[in-house]
């Protein structure tokens, strides 16, 4: 059975000491990524980069929403199965 989670990103800008990034934030968890400027989408390669090392394999990543603050994007993810050791 897939699982499916929402996941939400938030840009913070540049500032004298660090550079752009994304936070993404899911369940509880958020983990900030530095910006991608070579991505197409910069808010969905964060959250590929943060679901994918925290919790597991993305097999869909769908965007509902821009943010309230128009910063951001809301997503739904598809998750792979966990994996059953015996």
């Amino acid at each position: 059975m897939m699982e499916r989670i929402g996941v939400w990103t938030r840009y913070y800008g540049p500032t004298n000491h660090r550079g752009a990034r994304i936070k993404v934030t899911w369940g509880g968890e958020s983990v900030t990524v530095p910006y991608d400027y070579a991505a197409n989408n910069a808010h969905e390669s964060a959250v590929r980069y943060a679901i994918t090392k925290w919790v597991r394999k993305v097999l869909s990543l769908e965007s509902v929403a821009p943010t309230e603050s128009g910063r951001g994007t809301v997503y739904l993810v598809t998750l792979a199965d966990r994996e059953v050791t015996a």
